[in-house]
């Protein structure tokens, strides 16, 4: 595999924001080249901990524009990643997410409409496109609340055996932890429909730490999912002060840092 396709393999991975980790490749030099977050000590929550106040979804689940950014190093081989992940209300009361990334040799469009039943998101349309050097077919998802069904539009045909309670697309499952978290909850398990089956995602909290960001010092809530018998791990970072938004993700394997991403801008 060259170089360059490993890379569109990369940005690929990227645009899951933020833990469907399908990356290739290690760089342990990344944590130095893209330090624009500083670990602070990590304080452990309790096993009974209980939320700071009573939580309205609705102070979680409003529009937001988020860029994240990274640089990313493959041998000899090296580029820029711009992400920004956006969210806004529709004139039906629903929502949309949307995830964009640019790098110079490929960019990546992902979008999903959902609806929010109290502390509840419903995906209901799915859309991923891509250009460049990324080979990945587009894909365009409906879910079936009432008929428990996906209905995969671009290959026209409806999928029944996947449907479970919860069920989450490849965006919605982050937006989701955010809304856990501002409830109090620790332990987070998703069903996320990704590609052709359910993909069982589950985070544990293991406690808050701060960190040094380009928004600022930001107190976080950091969780953790372990992969592949614990030899992966993947670290995501939320910010309770800025409505649980994600701040931070870090992807390891052995040890070693696959790749990371931090925040750079944040808007209400």
């Amino acid at each position: 595999m060259t170089h360059t396709s490993r890379s569109a393999l990369w940005l690929g991975l990227f645009a899951t924001l933020m833990t469907s980790p399908y990356a290739l490749g290690n760089d342990e030099h990344s944590a130095k080249d893209v330090s624009v977050v500083t670990e602070a000590a990590e304080t452990p929550l309790n096993d009974d901990a209980q939320p700071e106040s009573k939580v309205n979804t609705a102070d979680i689940i409003r529009p937001f524009t988020a860029r994240y950014k990274t640089r990313y190093h493959l041998g000899w081989f090296e580029f820029d990643i711009d992400a920004e992940r956006k969210l806004y209300a529709l004139p039906d009361a629903n929502w949309r997410l949307s995830f964009n990334a640019d790098a110079s040799i490929a960019s990546l469009r992902e979008s999903s409409e959902f609806r929010l039943q109290d502390a509840q998101i419903e995906p209901l349309e799915y859309r991923y496109r891509s250009t460049g050097m990324i080979d990945e077919s587009d894909k365009t998802l409906l879910f079936a609340h009432s008929l428990q069904q996906i209905h995969d539009a671009e290959k026209n045909r409806v999928i029944t055996d996947q449907w479970q309670s919860g069920i989450q697309d490849n965006l919605t499952y982050m937006l989701q932890a955010s809304v856990d978290l501002a409830h109090g909850k620790t332990d987070l398990l998703y069903p996320v429909f990704q590609r052709n089956r359910i993909k069982p995602t589950h985070f544990k909290v293991m406690g808050e730490e701060t960190l040094n960001t380009a928004l600022g010092a930001i107190r976080t809530i950091r969780v953790e999912q372990s992969r592949d018998n614990g030899k992966r791990k993947i670290v995501a970072w939320f910010s309770p002060e800025h409505h649980y938004q994600l701040v931070k993700l870090t992807d390891r394997e052995k040890g070693k840092l696959r790749y990371r991403i931090d925040i750079v801008s944040l808007q209400f």
